[in-house]
């Protein structure tokens, strides 16, 4: 269906046998790739947010990152 629905041949669902090969290292491996350098991500918060408290969310968010 998602291949039908937006047409995109660079997309492919995975088989069974690929789903059964990937493994927590590679996870973890996709996602220091992807996500690796705060600078490549983007936030956009929308509403009254207390500075201090998102301040605290960062530099938990940053410890995460670290510990990976």
């Amino acid at each position: 269906m998602y291949e039908t629905r937006y047409a995109d041949n660079r997309t492919k669902l995975p088989q069974a046998n690929q789903i059964a090969q990937f493994t927590a290292a590679d996870a973890l491996a996709a996602d220091r790739q992807l996500f690796s350098s705060p600078a490549d991500i983007t936030f956009v918060i929308v509403g009254n947010v207390a500075e201090d408290k998102l301040v605290a969310v960062n530099y938990a968010l940053l410890r995460i990152n670290q510990t990976l």
